[in-house]
């Protein structure tokens, strides 16, 4: 919210003129733009502050295990789908070298 104190003022200066941020008796009073400025470096700064983590080994080796363990999974089933396929394979290209030279065999006679 604090924010849009600028973008605020600056529709409250079109709407009402200078004069009701200036009057003494105004609600809205700022002392100059320079304070508005320095305000929104100073939130800035603020902002750009870092946090520090405690004990950010212990969140690593955690995700290292979980990460191990997922990819180890993933892995062995991997491989065991491979191995399946690998061998339908072998017997489909065996069926079909059987059926090739019993064709062959069968045109030779």
């Amino acid at each position: 919210m604090s924010e849009n104190i600028g973008h605020s003022l600056n529709l409250l200066k079109k709407k009402h003129g200078r004069f009701a941020l200036n009057h003494p008796k105004s609600s809205v009073s700022i002392a100059d733009d320079k304070l508005l400025k320095e305000s929104r470096i100073t939130n800035l700064i603020v902002m750009k502050e870092r946090i520090k983590l405690i004990d950010d080994g212990k969140h690593l080796n955690s995700f290292k295990k979980v990460y191990d363990k997922l990819f180890r999974e993933f892995k062995e089933q991997l491989i065991n789908e491979y191995s399946l396929m690998k061998n339908s394979y072998m017997l489909e290209y065996e069926e079909n070298f059987k059926a090739n030279i019993s064709d062959k065999e069968g045109h030779l006679k």
